[in-house]
């Protein structure tokens, strides 16, 4: 019957485990908001500053002013730790921090998921909520590198995966780097008619430099200090486009020709910034995760990372690359996925640690074996923990699981132990491990009770910064719970079954033999009875030796 309802219990626990979502770190409320606002390129920093500014207004409408200490704007590109994450003069970044978290009804992330959905009401601006960066230094939850030389390619291909990713319902955000291209004056060189006028490419560009950028004619001292005097065009001139076509260049015979009789001089757009990695270009979607969705079945859903990666994945394996195009997932999925991967390494080498460790002191390879099923029960605890709490699976949960691992067999070790002892004063297996768990119950229900209640505040979250760590707390709590209990069950059945019907003594290689006489001097000293077992229950040999 108890095999089982275990059995029944590991089958639900499975099933359960399925279902349960993961993430890489848990975010914690960090009591700030940060909105990375884009404009149509080509705007000046005034006409920026117009659209952030309406675009401060209509968070503020959003953020209630008892919910936040103030709202700052940064427009362009700015100074000091917001110059890092600049785009240029049409972007800008507003911040806005939060009072603390018991002074507001609303946490940052439902906070964020309403400026979100504003943001969207605003036409012509591309807004991003959160960091430009989570802990771990990526952004976003899910990175896709899109690996591949030919730009317009990949600008192509990335477009095509946003419109895909952003049709799966949990998606709040899908970023990507091309999206937005600036435009560029191109020049193509005649490489021929250059060679018959004896021009190099070289002189060409350093005219063009020269042009727009201009060209170092002398400095200027005042004061102990030196300015360089640049010589270039004129704004009027960098402007048009003609202008430059009517670049005069020197050739070789001391003449001039027209830059546009040597090169075809256009106006394109460009990518606003080209990215390598192991020297390949590449380009990145960013795809950011809704705490709480409703899936394509009408039922509510919460943020599950390992989850969602799959789906990413399913996308991008049906989609039709280029050639000598590929696919990579970075960021925090990468993360996730290499930790989970290890982290279940360690759990399965910290089990097989245990049960060498239980079969060097016990001197036995069965006895371990009995006492390394609590492990399994611990987990129907974590499930259950984490399903009626609705958490979410984490990198610190799974550390306490590998804590569990080490704590929880400590019940099942002295409940062996104990039973070991009543057999050494001749008591049979049954009884013995009857008498175990009867007399060692209080020890083990004071161990477990109090780590569980060091452990409360902890799963409890009081606190800013807790969050990260909660995981570890629940996991212990459940697993040691759900273990305590059922091994007093579990345990004892298992050793009726499995453990030695003949039972013999620690350090004694053979059971002495009836026939053989023991002298006096040669009689090993007995061991008094284990404390609480009565005197009625040891053999009477044993008691006319005491």
């Amino acid at each position: 019957v108890v095999g089982l309802g275990i059995v029944g219990l590991l089958g639900g626990t499975v099933a359960l485990a399925v279902a349960l979502p993961t993430e890489f770190v848990t975010e914690d409320d960090q009591s700030f908001v940060f909105v990375s606002v884009e404009t149509p390129i080509g705007n000046n920093l005034h006409e920026t500053k117009q659209i952030i500014d309406e675009v401060a207004g209509r968070i503020g409408e959003v953020v209630r002013p008892e919910e936040r200490k103030l709202i700052a704007t940064d427009t362009g590109i700015g100074k000091g730790f917001v110059a890092i994450f600049a785009k240029g003069v049409h972007a800008g970044v507003i911040r806005v921090p939060l009072v603390s978290v018991n002074k507001r009804q609303r946490s940052q992330a439902e906070i964020e998921a309403a400026v979100r959905e504003e943001m969207k009401k605003i036409p012509g601006v591309k807004a991003t909520i959160g960091m430009p960066f989570n802990m771990m230094g990526s952004a976003g939850d899910i990175e896709i590198q899109i690996r591949g030389h030919d730009l317009d390619a990949s600008r192509t291909a990335g477009l095509e995966l946003r419109d895909k990713l952003l049709a799966l319902p949990e998606m709040a955000e899908v970023t990507f780097s091309m999206e937005d291209q600036k435009p560029e004056v191109r020049v193509s060189y005649d490489r021929r008619k250059m060679a018959e006028l004896g021009i190099s490419a070289a002189a060409v560009s350093n005219a063009i430099s020269a042009y727009f950028m201009g060209k170092l004619a002398g400095r200027y001292a005042e004061g102990g200090d030196e300015y360089d005097i640049l010589v270039r065009y004129a704004k009027e001139y960098r402007l048009d486009i003609d202008e430059l076509r009517k670049m005069p260049i020197a050739t070789m015979a001391n003449g001039t020709v027209p830059l546009g009789n040597l090169a075809e001089v256009e106006i394109g757009l460009g990518p606003v910034d080209v990215t390598r990695i192991d020297q390949g270009r590449y380009t990145t979607l960013v795809c950011t995760l809704h705490d709480d969705y409703v899936d394509a079945e009408g039922a509510e859903q919460r943020k599950d990372l390992g989850g969602a990666i799959g789906r990413v994945t399913d996308v991008l394996e049906a989609y039709p690359w280029p050639k000598d195009f590929s696919y990579y997932i970075g960021g925090s999925a990468e993360d996730f996925l290499t930790s989970f991967r290890y982290l279940g390494i360690a759990l399965l080498v910290s089990v097989l640690l245990v049960y060498m460790v239980m079969a060097s002191q016990f001197e036995s390879l069965r006895q371990p074996f009995i006492i390394i099923f609590s492990v399994p029960l611990a987990a129907i605890g974590v499930v259950l923990m984490f399903t009626l709490t609705r958490s979410t699976m984490d990198i610190s949960a799974l550390v306490g699981v590998i804590m569990l691992v080490g704590i929880v067999v400590n019940n099942g070790i002295v409940m062996v132990d104990a039973a070991n002892q009543f057999r050494d004063h001749g008591v049979d297996r049954v009884e013995a491990i009857a008498q175990a768990a009867r007399v060692r119950l209080r020890p083990v229900l004071m161990t477990s009770i109090t780590t569980m209640l060091a452990m409360t505040p902890l799963a409890l979250e009081i606190g800013e910064g807790s969050a990260g760590w909660g995981g570890m707390a629940k996991a212990v709590i459940g697993g040691l719970f759900a273990s305590t209990f059922l091994t007093l069950f579990v345990v004892p059945t298992m050793y009726t079954l499995f453990a030695a019907k003949v039972h013999r003594p620690r350090g004694q290689d053979e059971p002495p033999s009836s026939s053989t006489e023991v002298s006096s001097e040669d009689a090993p000293m007995s061991l008094p009875p284990p404390s609480g077992i009565p005197i009625d229950e040891v053999p009477a040999t044993d008691r006319s030796r005491g």
